[in-house]
C-alpha cells in the first residue's frame, strides 16, 4: 500500500506528510544527511523505557534528511513523525503487512513456556534484550539451543508473541512492517517503495528525490547467526539474502546525477580497530559506485553498548553517495550518549539504541 495525504484514524495511524508535495518544490538539494537505526522492538533491550529519550534526541537533529530503521509500530511512526513536523513536516513511510501464518509451528510447548519465563526473569529485568537472551554466552543459550530449528525461526518472527509459535505464529517480525521512515526538511518528490525478497523481516528501501538528489533509505538483511535460516529458499544463508537485496536495491532507478544512499546495511569493511561485517556484500555497493569518504570511521554497533550484548565493534550504519558534485564531507558518529532509565525498579545506565547514528555534512 502507498501512503501518501490520507486522514488518521483508527486502521491507520501515521500520516504521511506534506499533502501536495509531489511537485518538484524544492530550491535546492540537501546538504546534511542523517542514518540510525532506533531500535525500536522488544527483541532490543528497554524498547518501551528508550522511546521518550530517543524521540527527544530526534527532535535536536538539524540535518536536512533522516533514514531511520526499526520504527516498526504504526503508533511509534505516527509519534515520531508528530514530534518532528515542525522541522521535518515531509516524510515517506509504507506499510508493510503479513498476513501469512507460520505452518510448522513449535512442537514441544514446555521448552517455548520454560525460554519465555527464563527471559523474563533472568533477562528482561537487567535491561538484555531477546536477541541478546539467546545470542553467544546469553543467560537463555542453553535453552534456546534445545528447541527445533523451525521453533527457533518462530520465536524470531514472534517476539512479542512467543506463545504465538504453539498456534497462530506470523512468518514476519512486527506484522510485516519493514520499520522504515524518511523525514526531510524539503517536499519529496517521486516516492517509491521497493520490496526485497526476504524471511523473517519485510525489507525493503524507500526511494525519493529533493530536487535533482535522490535518496535511497533502507535497512539490509541482518547476520542472525542465532536464527537458522528457513529451508526450501533460494538463498542458503542470511548472507546470500543480504547479497540478494543488494542486487535489488542497485536495480532501483538512480538519478543520473547525486544519489543518496542511507541506512542500516549490515555489513561494513575492516578498518584499524573496527571488525568487517559480511566486508564482501560491502564492497557490492562500493563497486557499483558507492563511496563513503569518512577517513576515520567509529563503530556503529559497539562493544561499549551495553544494549549490544557485548558483539564485536562494526561499522554497519552508512551514508554513501555516487554521482554527487560535493567536494567535502564531514562524518561524525551522533545519537551515542548514555542515558538512564528505570527498570524493575531499578535506575540503569544504557544507550538510546543498540546502534549508533552517524551524521554527514556535504558540501
Amino acid at each position: 500500500m502507498r501512503l501518501n495525504c490520507i486522514a488518521a484514524s483508527a486502521a491507520f495511524l501515521f500520516i504521511t506528510a506534506g499533502c501536495g508535495d509531489d511537485e518538484d518544490t524544492a530550491t535546492a538539494d540537501l546538504n546534511t544527511f542523517v542514518t540510525f537505526n532506533a531500535g525500536l522492538t522488544e527483541a532490543v533491550a528497554l524498547k518501551t523505557q528508550r522511546k521518550a529519550p530517543v524521540i527527544a534526541a530526534f527532535k535536536q537533529l538539524t540535518a536536512d534528511a533522516i533514514c531511520l530503521n526499526e520504527v516498526w509500530t504504526d503508533a511509534d511512526a505516527k509519534e515520531v513523525m508528530d514530534a518532528m513536523k515542525a522541522t521535518h513536516p515531509y516524510t515517506f513511510r509504507e506499510k508493510t503487512v503479513d498476513t501469512s501464518k507460520l505452518t510448522i509451528p513449535c512442537k514441544d510447548g514446555a521448552l517455548v513456556v520454560y525460554l519465555d519465563q527464563c527471559f523474563k526473569t533472568k533477562c528482561k529485568p537487567k535491561g538484555i534484550g531477546a536477541s541478546a537472551c539467546t545470542a553467544k554466552s546469553g543467560p537463555c543459550k542453553p535453552e534456546y539451543d534445545k528447541l527445533t530449528d523451525d521453533c527457533k525461526y518462530c520465536l524470531a518472527a514472534n517476539v512479542v508473541q512467543p506463545m504465538a509459535c504453539l498456534g497462530g505464529a506470523r512468518l514476519y517480525t512486527d506484522e510485516g512492517r519493514n520499520g522504515l521512515l524518511l523525514l526531510s526538511r524539503k517536499p519529496l518528490t517521486e516516492k517509491k517503495y521497493v520490496a526485497m525478497d526476504t524471511m523473517l523481516v519485510k525489507r525493503g528501501v524507500l526511494t525519493a528525490k529533493v530536487g535533482q538528489t535522490k535518496l535511497l533509505c533502507t535497512h539490509l538483511p541482518a547476520d542472525l547467526s542465532v536464527v537458522p535460516y528457513p529451508k526450501g529458499r533460494p538463498f542458503k544463508s542470511w548472507g546470500e539474502e543480504q547479497a540478494a537485496a543488494i542486487t535489488t536495491l542497485l536495480k532501483t532507478p538512480q538519478a543520473s546525477g547525486c544519489n543518496v544512499l542511507i541506512g542500516d546495511t549490515n555489513s561494513g569493511p575492516k578498518s584499524g580497530t573496527i571488525d568487517a561485517e559480511w566486508g564482501d556484500n560491502y564492497k557490492i555497493l562500493t563497486s557499483a559506485g558507492f563511496s563513503e569518504p569518512w577517513t576515520d570511521p567509529k563503530c556503529t554497533w559497539c562493544k561499549e553498548n551495553p544494549v549490544t550484548g557485548g558483539k564485536a565493534n562494526t561499522w554497519i550504519d552508512h551514508v554513501m553517495f555516487k554521482g554527487c558534485s560535493y567536494s567535502k564531507y564531514t562524518y561524525k558518529r551522533i545519537l551515542d550518549q548514555e542515558i538512564s532509565v528505570t527498570s524493575g525498579g531499578a535506575s540503569l545506565k544504557t544507550r538510546l539504541s543498540d546502534h549508533y547514528g552517524v551524521e554527514v555534512k556535504a558540501e
